[in-house]
């Protein structure tokens, strides 16, 4: 299924299967959640407070810095969030 998905859509479905995300965890991701440490998303769920942490697969790695090229998005935009629309909104 993933073969055929855009850039986005494709880190999409890789983090929802690789760290069990749901539409809303997706939405408010951030470039910061990614940075703590290499290979490893750590972020607080909004709902909750819980902290969550989850190992990056290679597969979503690259799928992540396939995101970042396409959008140029990189270490200048550590707070700024990973998913946007065409027209720069939130999902």
């Amino acid at each position: 299924m993933h073969t055929t998905a855009n850039v986005k859509q494709r880190a999409m479905i890789l983090l929802a299967i690789n760290c069990g995300f749901i539409p809303c965890d997706l939405g408010r991701l951030r470039w910061s959640d990614l940075q703590a440490v290499p290979g490893w998303l750590e972020l607080v769920r909004e709902k909750t407070g819980v902290d969550r942490r989850a190992p990056l697969w290679p597969e979503t790695q690259a799928a992540l810095v396939a995101v970042a090229d396409a959008t140029g998005q990189h270490a200048g935009s550590l707070d700024d969030l990973v998913f946007r629309t065409k027209a720069g909104n939130p999902y």
